[in-house]
């Protein structure tokens, strides 16, 4: 018998076309998927540091507008004290003398700025200082009542971050009879700083006479 001839259309020549075909397609196809691999990468890294770009400018919004409230919490504060020292070097008649007025009224302690809202003392908090006053008699011991007035006062919300104002605004009701006396009749507005008040008060209730006595029976 002859031969079958072997044409584009029999079985055998369209099946081996279709081999060739494929094998020449798989390289295609693995390089196109790595490709695509590599583009998602980048785009997830290009996601990513979009991302971290963002919240870095959300941070710097916040930043900045905290500081613009401190700037205009100062502003105003500097302002309030312009205006309370212009009303008092107001001209005052004979008779304005004898009416204290408001701004009159001011003790020797001058508040450092607070951070954040000033805050509003409870009952609580005065009645439990109030519980260790002192009362200017030889008898007390100052350091003891300034490290139970410290202990006392540490129990104030965020007394950290403001030590000093807490300390300060709180220390008055600390005092009574002789002791408070004596501190109402310092110059007004001569102590800002808690250094500076526990200096006065150690100088006036702990002087050096006093400490050369101990010393003396100690050593006697």
């Amino acid at each position: 018998r002859g031969q079958p001839e072997d044409t584009q259309d029999s079985p055998v020549h369209r099946l081996i076309t279709s081999f060739e075909q494929l094998s020449t397609e798989d390289t295609p196809c693995v390089s196109q998927s790595s490709y695509c691999v590599s583009q998602e990468a980048e785009t997830d890294s290009m996601a990513d540091e979009q991302a971290r770009l963002a919240l870095q400018e959300a941070r710097d919004e916040q930043q900045r507008l905290i500081d613009q409230v401190a700037r205009l919490q100062r502003e105003a504060r500097e302002r309030q004290r312009a205006e309370e020292e212009a009303r008092r070097n107001e001209p005052r008649t004979i008779r304005d003398l004898y009416v204290p007025r408001a701004n009159d009224v001011k003790g020797p302690i001058t508040l450092p700025d607070y951070i954040g809202d000033p805050p509003n003392f409870g009952s609580g908090v005065v009645s439990l200082i109030q519980q260790n006053c002192f009362n200017g008699l030889d008898s007390e011991n100052p350091h003891d009542h300034l490290n139970n007035f410290l202990q006392c006062v540490q129990t104030v919300k965020n007394f950290d971050a403001n030590s000093e104002y807490i300390s300060l605004a709180l220390f008055p009701f600390s005092l009574r009879d002789k002791a408070k006396f004596w501190f109402n009749s310092l110059p007004k507005g001569s102590i800002g700083t808690w250094t500076e008040l526990t200096t006065v008060f150690l100088e006036k209730y702990f002087p050096v006479k006093r400490t050369a006595k101990l010393k003396a029976q100690i050593t006697s």
